[in-house]
C-alpha cells in the first residue's frame, strides 16, 4: 500500500495525536520516520492499520479511522542516543556533514547521554577557522534532546600567518622562560559575532616545568606576535 499523503488518512491522525502529546519535532519528519500500514485484525475493533516509529507504535482502525492504541517507544540504548544525536546535529547546525566538526567529548551521566563537538580546519586549503561548537544531550529515556547548543559563525583563513608555531612559543618563552607548553592552536577569534576577527594562536601552558604548577591560558596575534588581551 502507497503511503497517504501528510494532509490525509492515518498519518494525519497520527500527527495530530503527536502534536497535543507535546512532541514539537516537525510533523514532515515524525511522519517521514513511520513504517507501515501493516494489517492487523482485532476481535472487537476488526480490521487495524499499524505503524511504528521513533515516537512508538500506533494502531489505527481502518473503519473510523481513529488512533485505538498507542504503544511509547522503548528506552534508548546508548548507540541508538549516539545516532539520534548525530543525526539532530546534522539537521540543525549547517553543513555540519561537510565541514570539520570534531567530537572532543563523550559520557554518560544517566539518563543523558552528552556530546560535544569542536569545528575544525579542513587543510589543505583552510590553515584557520572559528572554533564553531555544538553541545548536545539526548535523554534516553524520553528518546529526545534535552539539551543542545551550538554557534556557526563562518570565519576561514586560507593564508598562512605571519607568525608560525614556532615563532609563537618564542613568544611564550620570551615571558616565560621555563614554560611547558601544553596546548597550541591556531583559530580565528572574534568579539562581536564574526563582524571584525583576529587570527591568533591560543595557548596553553604551565610558567615552570613542574606538573603541580598552575596551568596559564595566553592568546597571540598570529600576524603581529603581540598577546591579545
Amino acid at each position: 500500500m502507497e503511503s497517504q499523503p501528510v494532509s490525509q488518512g492515518p498519518r494525519a491522525k497520527i500527527g495530530e495525536f503527536l502534536k497535543k502529546a507535546g512532541k514539537l519535532r516537525d510533523q514532515k519528519e515524525v511522519l517521514a520516520g513511520l513504517t507501515g500500514p501493516a494489517p492487523k485484525t482485532h476481535p472487537n475493533l476488526g480490521p487495524l492499520e499499524v505503524f511504528k516509529g521513533p515516537d512508538g507504535e500506533f494502531w489505527v482502525s481502518k473503519a473510523s479511522g481513529e488512533i485505538v492504541t498507542f504503544s511509547p517507544p522503548k528506552r534508548f540504548t546508548a548507540t541508538e542516543a549516539q545516532q539520534y544525536a548525530k543525526a539532530f546535529l546534522e539537521r540543525h547546525v549547517p553543513d555540519f556533514a561537510k565541514r570539520n566538526f570534531q567530537q572532543v567529548s563523550a559520557e554518560m551521566q544517566d539518563p543523558l547521554w552528552k556530546e560535544e563537538w569542536v569545528e575544525k580546519p579542513r587543510p589543505p586549503k583552510e590553515v584557520s577557522v572559528f572554533p564553531n561548537w555544538a553541545v548536545i544531550q539526548v535523554n534516553l529515556d524520553t528518546r529526545s534532546v534535552h539539551y543542545w547548543n551550538a554557534s556557526n559563525i563562518r570565519l576561514v583563513r586560507t593564508a598562512p600567518p605571519k607568525i608560525d608555531q614556532e615563532g609563537a612559543k618564542k613568544v611564550i618563552r620570551g615571558g616565560f622562560p621555563e614554560a611547558e607548553i601544553l596546548k597550541l592552536e591556531l583559530m580565528e577569534h572574534t568579539t562581536d559575532g564574526g563582524k571584525t576577527s583576529v587570527t591568533i594562536w591560543n595557548a596553553s601552558f604551565r610558567p615552570a616545568a613542574d606538573k603541580d604548577s598552575p596551568v596559564k591560558l595566553l592568546s597571540i596575534n598570529a600576524d603581529t606576535g603581540k598577546v591579545v588581551p
